[in-house]
């Protein structure tokens, strides 16, 4: 029915605008409740993905451990293997002789963990133990039917190292053959077994129980200690009954060395399973991590948060809706009809939008406002500048100011070989891949991409922007960069695409920022000395076979947060002081125990070069090399040392390095 006194038109627009508010207000919490939904099972699949890598984690870390402990095994193993000392009572078969000699050796063993410390002679019977110093009243058994390690050790007259079964069980152990001249004489072997340190070591890092099980020794009764090599948090009893219940599944993924980790809703916990494999590659053994996890606590959150959202929308969507619906539909739709204008940077008319509502008109105003600016932009920055440009309230004028920036320079290795072998267009194509994967990691860490030179990438920190951690991000976005381009190397390989390989250099100093050019066009870039010096050290990469070479400048402003190691003291081109310069590794604790040990072991040779000990400085460097064939670094330092020590750096060396001519 119609109102009285009211034309009919304006009684059905009434009506219709009536009509879709409800329409709106009905698909608005349609929405929220779909809205509600997806965000909570993308949440739940999110936490669960997140126990997911935290096992991962997990499984990598007693990995390392595993590996670590063998390792160390093997060191000493052979350090007592070429002993002369121990060499020569050993040859003379005199055991109490041999037992004065390593004694010593033995008392600092035991305070590392080291619990077993063998000799092994060779016999027409097979491999008999000579001497155990760990028990030395005990000695004279055959090894040969249940110590394969041992055995292997003896034929193939080379260290052997691993997990073995032995008659009290699982342990990390190393044996090396004792030669006198070319004769071999027996073998030593170190070992030591999961021991309640150990055990306690990895439960410092995580917390919860922990148990190692003997597959080997199979789970049969309550009362078989051997199948239990070591708890944390829970009696052998315990740990025992526990793999009495392993089903079988996961025990066949153990076999097959598959980690495997349950999650239990009822209590609350996650149980890990990690396989170990011993010096043959069967997998007779498992460690079980057990602990509490916080993942269903947080998905009940994730679940009242969703309907409490869901709750509170659908109330103010229908108060919003109710207050706002016709005042703001015409003006929003221009808006957006402005905003694509600006989008596309077609700045040249003016904005002409009525709008009642204060807030409409103050964003009316804003919109227009920014127009103006970017129309004074638009000649000489690109659209991704513009924006920051815009927010830091910069003239559009040719302008500069004295600022400390992080610079940035990349390049690909053998890029003109690569585009004259490739068509124009497939080369921009690949191209444009290429540096849109470069270009998104740099602006999602606040840095400024300046130029693209050919190949080449040019960019800065803490400019427009400020920021504080300008190095960290610059390096972190350097790292980011090699493992996207890693991960793009095998779509291109599949693609037969070419692969780039990138090389990157970073520098951080005082330079001239700001806008640079004529009133026709600017460019906003940094010039300086600095900005040379970042460019030099992307060419140096070539030359010391690395792939992030960082200045000494640099690294004090990071050394704390990221892994690094010494590449030089150079003199490069157009500079008349020296520099230090580092290789950018990785963020500080993601990397291997072994790679850091190789890194102590290398920077240790670098301080004895530049000490001039030549000749301990290359034994060094020759054992870095037979781990790293292909160590770029670790080789130029050994072709050094043997030339200065043929011919020495005049006094006053100080180690640097003159790179004028590269």
């Amino acid at each position: 029915m119609e109102d009285a006194g009211r034309p009919a038109g304006k009684r059905r627009f009434k009506y219709h605008l009536k009509d879709s508010f409800f329409s709106v207000l009905l698909l608005i919490q349609v929405l929220l409740i779909g809205l509600s939904y997806v965000f909570a099972n993308l949440m739940i699949r999110n936490l669960r993905e997140e126990e997911g890598r935290r096992t991962a984690s997990i499984t990598r870390h007693i990995q390392n451990e595993v590996r670590h402990r063998i390792y160390r095994s093997m060191l000493i193993t052979l350090n007592v293997a070429s002993d002369r000392e121990t060499i020569e009572a050993f040859r003379k078969r005199d055991r109490q002789a041999l037992l004065k000699v390593v004694t010593p050796t033995w008392k600092q063993l035991e305070g590392h963990s080291i619990s077993q410390f063998h000799f092994h002679i060779p016999t027409n019977q097979g491999i008999v133990s000579f001497l155990r110093v760990h028990k030395p009243d005990i000695f004279g058994e055959n090894l040969s039917a249940y110590r394969p390690l041992v055995v292997e050790a003896q034929l193939k007259k080379s260290t052997v190292s691993g997990l073995e079964q032995g008659k009290s069980g699982y342990g990390f152990r190393a044996c090396a053959p004792v030669f006198y001249g070319d004769q071999l004489i027996g073998s030593v072997e170190i070992g030591s077994g999961f021991s309640e340190k150990f055990l306690q070591n990895l439960e410092r890092d995580y917390v919860g129980k922990w148990s190692v099980v003997n597959l080997d020794r199979g789970v049969t009764t309550l009362s078989e200690d051997k199948t239990i090599l070591g708890t944390v948090n829970l009696t052998k009893e315990e740990a025992l009954t526990g793999a009495h219940h392993v089903p079988e599944e996961v025990l066949n993924f153990i076999r097959q060395g598959t980690p495997y980790h349950h999650i239990d809703r009822s209590s609350e916990t996650v149980s890990l399973f990690v396989p170990l494999a011993n010096h043959a590659g069967d997998f007779g053994l498992y460690m079980r991590y057990e602990y509490h996890t916080r993942m269903f606590e947080r998905i009940r959150q994730v679940i009242q948060l969703s309907v409490l959202i869901c709750l509170a929308g659908l109330i103010l969507s229908g108060i919003i809706l109710m207050i706002l619906y016709r005042q703001v539909t015409n003006p929003i739709q221009e808006l957006v009809q402005e905003t694509d204008k600006i989008r596309d940077f077609n700045l040249d008319e003016k904005v002409d939008i009525k709008a009642s509502l204060y807030e409409l008109r103050t964003l009316v105003d804003a919109m227009a406002n920014m127009k103006v600016g970017l129309q004074s932009f638009k000649k000489f920055v690109p659209s991704q500048l513009v924006r920051q440009l815009m927010e830091t309230g910069l003239e559009a004028s040719a302008s500069g100011q004295r600022r400390e920036v992080s610079i940035f320079f990349s390049d690909v290795a053998d890029f003109t070989t690569i585009s004259e072998a490739m068509k124009p267009s497939e080369l921009a194509s690949h191209l444009t891949e290429y540096f849109n994967e470069m270009t998104n990691i740099i602006m999602e860490n606040q840095g400024t991409v300046d130029k693209y030179i050919g190949d080449a990438i040019m960019a800065f920190w803490n400019a427009p922007l400020e920021l504080k951690d300008h190095a960290q991000a610059a390096c972190r976005s350097a790292l980011r960069i090699q493992d996207s381009l890693r991960a793009l190397e095998k779509k291109w390989v599949a693609q037969e695409k070419p692969v780039f390989r990138t090389r990157i250099g970073l520098n951080t100093g005082d330079v001239v920022v700001g806008n640079m050019g004529s009133d026709q066009r600017l460019n906003y870039t940094v010039i300086g000395d600095p900005v040379n010096l970042a460019s030099r050290l992307e060419a140096l990469n070539k030359y010391y076979g690395s792939s992030i070479i960082i200045s000494q400048f640099t690294y004090e402003k990071c050394s704390n947060d990221f892994e690094v190691r010494t590449l030089d003291y150079v003199l490069v081109k157009g500079k008349t002081k020296a520099v230090s310069i580092y290789e950018l590794l990785a963020e500080k604790g993601d990397i291997s125990t072994l790679d850091k040990e190789y890194n102590q072991y290398y920077e240790e040779a670098v301080a004895l070069y530049l000490q001039r000990e030549w000749a301990r400085a290359m034994e060094i460097f020759e054992q870095l090399l037979t781990k790293k064939p292909k160590d770029g670094p670790a080789r130029m330092f050994l072709e050094r040392c043997r030339g200065y020590a043929i011919h020495p750096p005049p006094e006053g060396w100080t180690g640097e390095y003159e790179h004028k001519a590269k």
